[in-house]
C-alpha cells in the first residue's frame, strides 16, 4: 500500500480527496453562518421593536449595513452569554457611543465609509482569529504529547515512518514541494504523542523518528526560502536534542535567510562548541 500510495495518480487521487474534504467543511461553516446571521437578523428586528423610540431612531437607519448588522448581533450573542436582556446592554453607554459614532460616520460618507468599516471590522477580526490560533497552538504545546497505547503507538511511528520516507523519495527526484508536504504530515502526527513514561526506548523512538523529521521539514523549508518555517521546525528538533549539531546549522541557515546575521553567527559557533572532543570534529564543522 506504502509503494502503491507513492504512484503520482495515487497522489492525485488523495490531493483531490483532501481538497474536496476540505472544501466541503468550508460550504459546511459558510451555510452555518450564513443559517446563523439570518436567524439572527430576524431575532433583532424583534428585540429592537422593545426597545426606546430613540434607540430605534438611532439604529434604524443604519440597518442596512452589514458593519452595523455585525455589531448588533455580537451585543445579542454577549448579552445571552451574561444573561441579561438585550435592551439593557444595547443602552449602555460604550454601546451607545459606538452607535452614535457609527451614525455619524455613515451619515456622512454613505457607502464608501460603510466599505472603511466593514474592512477595518474584517482586520481586526482575522487578528482576533490569528492571536486565538496562536494561543491554541500555544496551549497545545504546553499541554505536551498525548498518552497513547501500545498499538497506536505503533500506527504513530509506522505513518511517520512513511512520511519520512515518501518526502525523502520526492526530496531525491526534486520534487521539493512534494517532500515538504510529506514531512509536515509526519510532524503532524509524530508531534501529537507519547508512550508511557516508563516505555523509556517507545519515547526515544519517537524522539529520534520526529527529530528527524524535522530537520528534514527545515531543510525543505529553507530551499523553498520560507525562512520562519525552517526556523520553527529547527527550534522543535532542539527542544528534544539541545546538542544536534544539523538542527543548530538547519537554524543558522534559516535565521541567515531572515537577515538576522548575529544570531546565525551564534548558531554557527554552538555547532564549533558540540563539536569539541568528537572523533568525526571535522565533518561536523
Amino acid at each position: 500500500w506504502n509503494e502503491a500510495a507513492r504512484l503520482p495518480w495515487a497522489k492525485v487521487l488523495l490531493r483531490k480527496e483532501q481538497h474536496w474534504t476540505d472544501r466541503r467543511n468550508v460550504w459546511l461553516q459558510q451555510y452555518n453562518t450564513v443559517v446563523r446571521n439570518n436567524r439572527g437578523r430576524e431575532e433583532l428586528g424583534e428585540l429592537l421593536e422593545d426597545c426606546p423610540a430613540e434607540v430605534k431612531r438611532l439604529v434604524a437607519p443604519m440597518m442596512k449595513y452589514k458593519v452595523v448588522e455585525a455589531l448588533l448581533l455580537s451585543v445579542n450573542d454577549e448579552a445571552k452569554e451574561a444573561g441579561l436582556p438585550f435592551q439593557e446592554l444595547l443602552q449602555r453607554p460604550d454601546t451607545l457611543l459606538e452607535l452614535q459614532s457609527a451614525r455619524r460616520r455613515l451619515d456622512l460618507g454613505g457607502e464608501n465609509e460603510a466599505k472603511r468599516m466593514q474592512e477595518n471590522l474584517d482586520a481586526m477580526m482575522q487578528r482576533a482569529t490569528k492571536a486565538i490560533e496562536e494561543e491554541k497552538k500555544r496551549e497545545e504545546h504546553e499541554r505536551g504529547r498525548v498518552l497513547i497505547d501500545m498499538h497506536g503507538l505503533k500506527m504513530a511511528l509506522d505513518y511517520g515512518q512513511k512520511c519520512k520516507k515518501d518526502g525523502l523519495i520526492e526530496w531525491q527526484s526534486g520534487n521539493i514541494e512534494e517532500a515538504i508536504a510529506s514531512w509536515r504530515l509526519g510532524d503532524e502526527t509524530l508531534r501529537k504523542f507519547r508512550a508511557p513514561v516508563k516505555c523509556e526506548n517507545e519515547n526515544s523512538m519517537i524522539v529520534d523518528l520526529h527529530s528527524a523529521v524535522l530537520k528534514n521539514l527545515a531543510q525543505a523549508a529553507i530551499r523553498l526560502e520560507q525562512w520562519a518555517e525552517a526556523l520553527d521546525a529547527a527550534d522543535r528538533a532542539l527542544q528534544m536534542r539541545d546538542d544536534d549539531y544539523k538542527a543548530w546549522f538547519r537554524r543558522a541557515c534559516a535565521l541567515e535567510g531572515m537577515g538576522r546575521f548575529e544570531e546565525a553567527r551564534a548558531c554557527l559557533a554552538r555547532i564549533e562548541d558540540i563539536a569539541v572532543g568528537r572523533a568525526d570534529r571535522e565533518r561536523v564543522v
